[in-house]
């Protein structure tokens, strides 16, 4: 009896242990937790942690799927896969911008990128003109890929987050970068440009700290400020400095017309910007926007030609961005960016929102107070008396109330008179008051407008006691 519980104790162990009944002691495997996420399926399971997607009925041997079809996996599901069995992650995709491909390795397959994509060793990433994307490395590091470029994942032994550029360019931070040309090893706290052209010569600017610059078995320090470029089969050459940013008192983007078509082109931001103190040496500018002042988030990288801009359009969508600027020397280095600056798109009318009181509420006083909020820097008015805006667009205006159905319109308008109207409608029944001084004389006031809503009229009667 001793024995048989024992076993029994044994065997309930062995399947508490295993999310699945029916795996034998000779199958144990470490297994990882994993949580569903949004949009996962079975095959983008197995493609994410086993590198392929047709081994996906090798999950269904450790897994009970709770919907009991293999073909729903709802996110707050966990199943279970084989320690041994698992790609492991190095990164992940936290921002796109437009036209964004990645290849998983082994396979001969662009396909389109998802934004929160795991990343995994010796998986590519390419860019299209006008396409952006960012990764973010689980050691800590980050790179944000330029348009037209080609990276790929290639970690090492010593560190993982290695990157090899291929073509194009990329802004990297505390990220070693390979090129045909060269190594480039930041040191800690570290952020760098790096440059590939279609002659494989690598060009470097660092923008933060110091980075080691090697090539063909030659290194130079690149300290903050300064650049360097490395030919195919040549060391790098001296560094020198970066062109100075931009004056930004010289260099103005004006936001009213932003504000009011939302598009940035060629002859807008010329007519907007100065070269300011820049010499002869300065032969163009690189324009950079972005949803967030940290630039991680890049909407809008051009480059313009000082003698011959080519001309661009790019419209953007309502909401806050970020623009800043750097000069281009005659061999096109391109210098230090200046500081951001915020500016907002707003193509749409004013918000307009009434908060007090709600449509068809019943009034009980001579006067309504109406509460609302608007878009900073909007004018209200009521029934076209001017209400009081604050600086973050609440407002508050007074109307008459007269007995019966009372209608007020209420406008909200911009700088470049775009409007938005509501008409707030209400029940209106002034109530009668009774006030009595100390001689007892008594005071009946009823409340009433007489001739408009904005005009209020009391008509008092005496009664002697």
């Amino acid at each position: 009896m001793k024995h048989l519980l024992r076993f029994i104790l044994s065997a309930l162990l062995i399947l508490a242990y295993y999310p699945k009944y029916g795996v034998s002691a000779e199958e144990e495997r470490e297994l990882l937790r994993i949580e569903v996420s949004s949009g996962d399926t079975l095959s983008r399971f197995a493609q994410r942690y086993l590198d392929d997607p047709q081994k996906w009925p090798e999950l269904l041997e450790y897994n009970e799927i709770p919907s009991g079809d293999p073909n729903l996996i709802i996110p707050g599901d966990v199943l279970y896969v084989p320690e041994d069995l698992v790609k492991e992650e190095i990164a992940d995709i936290v921002h796109i911008r437009n036209n964004v491909r990645m290849r998983r390795q082994e396979s001969h397959t662009w396909e389109r990128a998802y934004l929160e994509e795991r990343l995994f060793p010796e998986d590519g990433i390419r860019t299209s003109e006008n396409s952006h994307a960012k990764i973010q490395y689980l050691t800590g590091g980050g790179a944000s890929i330029s348009e037209n470029s080609l990276v790929f994942l290639r970690p090492e032994r010593e560190r993982e987050d290695v990157v090899d550029l291929e073509v194009g360019g990329i802004r990297a931070r505390d990220v070693k970068v390979l090129t045909a040309s060269a190594a480039i090893d930041p040191r800690d706290n570290s952020e760098y440009i790096a440059e590939v052209d279609e002659e494989q010569t690598t060009t470097l600017s660092v923008m933060r700290g110091s980075v080691d610059f090697i090539s063909s078995g030659e290194m130079v320090t690149v300290d903050e400020g300064y650049m360097s470029r490395a030919e195919l089969d040549k060391a790098p050459s001296e560094p020198r400095e970066l062109p100075s940013p931009p004056d930004i008192e010289d260099f103005q983007i004006d936001g009213m017309e932003l504000h009011r078509n939302g598009i940035v082109d060629t002859d807008e931001f010329l007519k907007n910007i100065g070269y300011g103190r820049a010499g002869d040496e300065i032969s163009g500018i690189e324009l950079q926007v972005a949803e967030d002042e940290e630039f991680s988030k890049i909407v809008l990288d051009k480059s313009i030609d000082r003698e011959n801009p080519e001309s661009w359009r790019e419209e953007l969508d309502d909401g806050i961005y970020w623009w800043r600027a750097a000069f281009k020397s005659g061999d096109a280095i391109r210098g230090n960016y200046s500081d951001p600056v915020k500016f907002e798109i707003r193509t749409r009318p004013p918000e307009l929102i009434i908060n007090s009181p709600h449509q068809g509420a019943e009034i009980n006083r001579r006067v309504v107070s109406i509460y609302g909020r608007t878009d900073r820097g909007a004018a209200v008015t009521v029934d076209g008396v001017a209400a009081k805006v604050d600086e973050d667009g609440n407002f508050v205006a007074a109307a008459g109330v007269s007995y019966g159905n009372n209608e007020v319109v209420v406008k909200a308008s911009d700088e470049f008179e775009r409007t938005t109207e509501k008409t707030l409608n209400f029940k209106g029944n002034p109530e009668i008051e009774v006030e009595e001084d100390g001689n007892g004389q008594r005071t009946v006031i009823i409340i009433g407008v007489v001739s408009s809503i904005v005009s209020v009229a009391a008509i008092v009667i005496s009664v002697m006691q």
